[in-house]
């Protein structure tokens, strides 16, 4: 069997150097770290000795190299640069972004460019990020509906995260939760964690998609989550059961929630402030 390409073998270390960061004994990690940056330095070396044969892989795996390990930035550009204008079309996209960054109205032009080409070539990423230039009004006028297209083709190919992007689109910009929940669901199923968009737009009256139930189940997620609850998703659950909407007992688990914003927040956070005021009025509804 013939041995690899030698721009596989570079970015399969890379692979490897990425899940070595799952290991979670530190001297077990430092020496799998140690080794693959040796075998990844020689690779890097074999890659430059190679960058004449009029490879567009090995170009685009040192543009890789030169931004990940040697921190090159010039280089890197150059590379991908060579690696574009051969047809490579991953470096196209990155061609397109690079060129993204700059203030230059001239850049900004080519940038456009660069990722219209790569979008002709089906690659997601190029799309996902036409769609972001034109929700943002970054190289070119600001327009929702090209941004929503652009979104969509991306989905279409197969991007992972065009789902979250069709969903902030429609709840932050065009102001639509009904129209976003369905995309912040396709994009939870997908492994993306959007609970805190979900539950916000399940707990917003007159959406056409109020459901303070699948709401108090998506802040709860949220406070298995972390290691520390969020003030203000306590916040939420304590009035979603002051409400009596989700939940027997709704009061006792109100006041379970406000009494560890008050433990866990300084008399000075509003956020304190507010749960004091709620427990306030949970007082006065014993009376």
């Amino acid at each position: 069997m013939p041995p690899a390409p030698l721009s596989e073998t570079y970015f399969a270390l890379f692979q490897e150097q990425l899940d070595a960061c799952s290991i979670s004994d530190p001297k077990k990690h430092a020496e799998v770290r140690r080794a693959l940056n040796r075998k990844i330095k020689d690779c890097i070396q074999d890659l430059k000795k190679e960058a004449e044969t009029n490879d567009p892989e090995i170009w685009f795996a040192l543009g890789h190299a030169a931004t990940y390990y040697e921190k090159d930035s010039s280089a890197a550009t150059q590379w991908y640069q060579r690696a574009a204008e051969a047809g490579h079309t991953k470096a196209i996209t990155k061609m397109g972004n690079r060129l993204k960054q700059s203030k230059s109205s001239d850049d900004q032009k080519k940038s456009h460019q660069w990722l219209i080409k790569a979008a002709e070539n089906r690659d997601h990423y190029a799309m996902l990020c036409l769609g972001i230039s034109y929700r943002d009004g970054q190289g070119v006028p600001k327009d929702y509906s090209k941004a929503q297209q652009w979104f969509e083709l991306a989905r279409d190919a197969g991007e992972p995260t065009a789902n979250e992007n069709l969903a902030d689109l429609h709840l932050k910009h065009l102001h639509s939760p009904a129209a976003a929940l369905p995309h912040y669901l396709q994009a939870y199923a997908n492994g993306i964690k959007c609970d805190e968009e979900v539950a916000q737009i399940y707990n917003t009256r007159n959406s056409g998609v109020y459901e303070p139930k699948k709401a108090k189940e998506h802040y709860e997620i949220l406070v298995r989550r972390g290691k520390k609850s969020p003030p203000w998703v306590m916040l939420e659950l304590a009035k979603l059961h002051a409400s009596g909407q989700v939940s027997e007992n709704g009061l006792t688990h109100a006041r379970k929630w406000i009494y560890q914003i008050i433990t866990q927040c300084p008399k000075s956070m509003s956020i304190r402030k507010k749960a004091e005021r709620l427990l306030d009025k949970l007082e006065e509804t014993l009376f």
